[in-house]
């Protein structure tokens, strides 16, 4: 009972503020910071980066999972250039 009442304030409140509701596309990596890993394509970890490359790609589009898309972008690109040899 509480949870429903709570998502219908929520629902009703965004309703009400005219909010804008984030996309799914925001929430994945953009194609300019794949290109930007893709220049690091011999590093499986993303804590590997340097510092700078990584605050660059927050900066171009930062979200809840960046770091673990990243990691994950980083490590597949690494094991689909082994496996194509």
């Amino acid at each position: 009972m509480l949870r429903s009442t709570l998502v219908e304030i929520a629902i009703n409140c965004k309703k009400e503020n005219n909010m804008i509701q984030t996309n799914d596309s925001s929430r994945k990596l953009h194609q300019s910071q794949k290109d930007i890993l893709d220049q690091y394509d011999h590093i499986y970890d993303i804590d590997d980066l340097p510092h700078e490359v990584y605050e660059y790609l927050r900066s171009i589009n930062d979200y809840e999972t960046l770091w673990s898309d990243c990691n994950r972008y980083l490590s597949d690109a690494v094991f689909s250039k082994m496996h194509s040899k």
